[in-house]
């Protein structure tokens, strides 16, 4: 393993094997403090490696305070297999892939009147909130939106289901952050019906105004908040919202990063 340390360059994007020696590099550097851990493995058999932040940090008295007092999971990279695929052509359309690489699905088309064969899954599609979808583009697998065969058919979604629901974090968390880009936003559950809430919404929304304030003071950038369905429109099968539902946590969020707007979408300026 090559260190990397406090060394690492934030500034540019990275292939999935130095973000690997980066996060292998954080516990061999401070042992007191991190610990790595593989919470499953890819269809390409990727590790899904989470970083647990632990207690003794000692410098800030603010981050020091929240270390003390909770757990922090870390999650870089959820689709490794969809990462390194994006990164092997400057064409646009591979740049731009958003699924797994899940071996080929074949499933009807009515336009064609043939079965459309495609590779890779929509991971955010794939968990088991009202999954059964048969309109395009959840049912069709050559979308960008293919929901899966059935729910956590995929091995990414099932190694998040079975790590939230696991001994170590079930009924012991009190909040998922799931980091996208882009748009800045704050999306919150739930996101498969429009004008469809939890009971608690109200919670969560002040929750993400205190949000959306810290961030327009610390930079200046403006989070619009909403849930999915109302912003865009409907989208089954996500992983917020099936956390969401079937656990205790209570404050779930999606964030949306910076910039607003691109001029290709999901093809961001380094």
């Amino acid at each position: 393993m090559k260190y990397v340390g406090p060394n690492f360059d934030f500034s540019k994007y990275h292939s999935f094997e130095e973000y690997e020696n980066y996060l292998e590099s954080i516990p061999q550097a401070f042992p007191d403090l991190a610990q790595l851990q593989v919470i499953g493995f890819t269809h390409e058999k990727r590790r899904l490696l989470c970083l647990k932040l632990l207690t003794g940090y000692g410098n800030d008295p603010e981050i020091t305070r929240y270390i003390n007092n909770l757990n922090f999971y870390i999650l870089p990279i959820l689709n490794p297999d969809g990462f390194a695929f994006s990164r092997t052509s400057k064409s646009d359309l591979i740049r731009q892939w958003r699924k797994n690489r899940a071996p080929e699905n074949c499933t009807g088309s009515l336009l064609f009147r043939k079965n459309l064969c495609c590779e890779g899954v929509d991971l955010n599609r794939n968990y088991d909130f009202d999954f059964h979808q048969t309109f395009y583009p959840f049912n069709n697998s050559c979308s960008d939106e293919y929901q899966g065969p059935f729910p956590f058919s995929e091995p990414e979604s099932r190694a998040v289901r079975d790590f939230i629901t696991s001994n170590e974090l079930r009924n012991k968390t009190d909040a998922v952050i799931s980091l996208h880009t882009h748009g800045q936003l704050i999306i919150l559950p739930y996101n498969h019906r429009r004008k469809t809430y939890p009971a608690d919404y109200a919670d969560l929304m002040a929750v993400a105004q205190k949000a959306k304030n810290a961030i327009r003071k610390l930079n200046g950038n403006e989070y619009d908040i909403g849930t999915a369905a109302d912003i865009f429109g409907p989208a089954t099968g996500s992983a917020t919202d099936w956390i969401k539902r079937n656990t205790n946590i209570k404050y779930v969020y999606v964030f949306e990063l910076p910039p607003a707007h691109t001029c290709i979408i999901f093809i961001l300026s380094k």
